[in-house]
């Protein structure tokens, strides 16, 4: 049953998950030309960073460097409560310790899917672009004297895994080339992120596979007839080499043995030492 080999993770995965391709569309045709250079950028990134945090960061870098989005985001839902945690954040110009420090204070503001566009935006699968956030009532900031935010969903199918998220003290920053461009950004990303999560996931499945596998291989050997030597009791494994019967056993099926004296030979031979 465990015979069939099982194919490699990028093949299987890559069966599952293609990426979309970048093309000239009618949408890409009326970007602005440093909006499609930075999609075909953003694309490269997705097809060459295997690490999704990396991913995700590198891409809210080039949102920073290329188009000047000040407070870019990319956060992810966790399924199991709802809240969105950060995946990659504007590095401001500076230091990796300082990008940590912004996750950490991001993933305190405990944003769910009922707080703020952003959760809005991932509860609806429905991307926002607000001029003015003070006339906004979804609007909950996490910054000062922010006064407008653009957010797009990251959307697997119907499934909506999270959101990229820009904002900025300046007030209508982004206009419907930035909306665009970042919903075509945003599939390329979700795809790349769904695609890491499927490779998780058949890591798992081969490394539960193979320990299934050996343990199978481990239940067969110890099975049937084992040849035992009539004199000494040692045991022949399949490679022909006769073991003693502890060190067979704790070869071929795990166990480990801690000795002890059961109560009648204790009494054989240390009867001397007993109390009456």
């Amino acid at each position: 049953m465990f015979r069939r080999p099982i194919p490699s993770l990028s093949h299987r995965a890559k069966r599952r998950v293609a990426l979309p391709h970048l093309h000239a569309s009618p949408p890409t045709r009326h970007l602005p030309h440093r909006h499609f250079a930075t999609l075909r950028r953003i694309h490269n990134v997705v097809q060459s960073h295997p690490c999704q945090g990396e991913l995700s960061q590198e891409v809210v870098r080039l949102l920073e460097t290329d188009l000047g989005y000040e407070y870019g985001a990319i956060l992810l839902v966790d399924p199991a409560t709802g809240q969105l945690l950060p995946a990659g954040l504007s590095p401001q110009g500076r230091s990796r310790a300082f990008v940590a420090d912004d996750a950490a204070y991001v993933f305190g503001q405990h944003i769910t899917l009922t707080k703020g566009i952003t959760g809005w935006v991932a509860a609806h699968g429905t991307s926002v672009l607000s001029d003015d956030v003070r006339q906004d009532e979804r609007y909950h900031g996490i910054r000062e004297d922010i006064r407008c935010e653009l957010c797009v969903p990251l959307r697997v199918g119907r499934r909506t895994i999270g959101v990229i998220n820009t904002e900025t003290p300046s007030p209508r920053a982004y206009s419907h080339h930035d909306r665009t461009f970042l919903e075509m950004a945003a599939t390329y990303i979700a795809y790349a992120i769904h695609l890491h999560d499927v490779q998780h996931v058949l890591t798992l499945a081969q490394t539960q596979t193979r320990r299934l596998r050996d343990a199978f291989a481990m239940t067969q050997e110890f099975t049937g007839i084992v040849p035992i030597c009539s004199f000494c009791r040692r045991l022949r494994d399949v490679r022909g080499v006769w073991l003693p019967f502890l060190p067979y056993v704790e070869a071929h099926t795990g166990v480990r043995f801690s000795h002890g004296l059961c109560k009648e030979c204790l009494q054989m031979h240390y009867a001397e030492f007993l109390d009456d």
